[in-house]
């Protein structure tokens, strides 16, 4: 369509690059030069108006409508055109049209720093918006300048993380106790076994997701696709993380264990020592009672079997003392 002057379009005249006005025949022209810069605009914009260069590339897009309005305008209005032409009186003709600019390097300054970002987000690949020919980057320039068009979607695949363990909740056999109110030991073998292998499992899977949102670890590869609107908003940071994992492969003692378990046998070994020593005493004194009555009376016979008696108690006191007082 062509864009019509609003005023006196009858004194414009064009030809070999110079535009003329006229005003009548007998007062010299007015002239306006043609600006030098010619744009090979690509009509891929949704909204007319304004021209976006892709800094660094030939890219100069607008809408199909702004490039048919350039060509049927070009002749007749020197005003509506991306040029600048030539001044009169000091004032500039032409550039009615914006050119904006987007810059790619700092786009591949935030792709960089997205890129590391996904590594702990479990994100395999993205699509960029500067791939296929920034089809993606197009598609945000024109949501970004024209309200009616659609928010473009991020494409991306994520890992998955092929966790290893069985979480389906399943009931551990239960069994009455036995006649001697215990489990039976098989039982409680297997069940601990069950419990064991899960606590293993759950550890390893734990330890598969930690390698990816903590460490940005890659995982096997993954064929699904998402395509989603998201996007990422904060400052940056940095915050280090430490780990540790254990497995039990088995229960053995150790020193400290076998350490006390061997005071405690000796602890009862003591006990059970004085508690016969203690009863062989008693039974010994209950034996003399009628000894000790004849060898207060004179009998002595019995003053020497007393004495006898008493000699072999203090020899028994006296093993005890030299077994336990050390």
């Amino acid at each position: 369509m062509q864009i019509e002057l609003e005023q006196n379009g009858e004194r414009y005249s064009y030809g070999n690059g110079v535009w003329k006005i006229s005003a009548s025949n007998d007062i010299k022209p007015v002239e306006i030069t043609e600006g030098s810069e010619t744009l090979d605009v690509t009509p891929l914009l949704s909204v007319s108006g304004v021209i976006v260069h892709i800094v660094g590339t030939d890219y100069y897009l607008g809408s199909e409508e702004l490039v048919q309005n350039l060509a049927d305008s070009f002749r007749t209005n020197p005003h509506f055109s991306y040029k600048e032409h030539s001044k009169i009186l000091g004032a500039k003709m032409g550039k009615t049209i914006p050119i904006l600019s987007v810059k790619l390097d700092v786009l591949e300054e935030s792709i960089t720093k997205q890129k590391e970002k996904g590594k702990f987000a479990g994100v395999k690949e993205v699509k960029w918006s500067l791939e296929e020919n920034y089809k993606g980057l197009i598609e945000q320039i024109n949501w970004t300048l024209s309200p009616s068009s659609t928010k473009p979607k991020d494409e991306y695949k994520i890992y998955d993380l092929n966790l290893s363990g069985d979480y389906n909740v399943t009931t551990l056999p239960i069994t009455p106790l036995d006649e001697n109110k215990r489990i039976p030991e098989d039982t409680l073998a297997s069940n601990l076994k069950v419990i064991n292998d899960r606590i293993v499992e759950l550890r390893k899977d734990f330890n598969s997701i930690k390698d990816v949102f903590y460490f940005g670890k890659n995982v096997l590869s993954s064929t699904t696709t998402y395509n989603v609107l998201a996007s990422a908003e904060g400052e940056e940071f940095e915050v280090q993380v430490v780990t540790k994992d254990s497995v039990m492969a088995s229960k053995v003692a150790t020193p400290s264990t076998q350490l006390a378990e061997v005071q405690t046998a000796e602890v009862e070994a003591v006990k059970t020592d004085v508690q016969t020593q203690t009863s062989t005493l008693q039974q010994r004194i209950s034996n003399n009672e009628e000894t000790i009555k004849a060898a207060q009376s004179g009998d002595a016979a019995a003053q020497k079997a007393l004495s006898d008696a008493n000699t072999a108690l203090r020899e028994q006191l006296k093993e005890l003392r030299d077994k336990f007082i050390k």
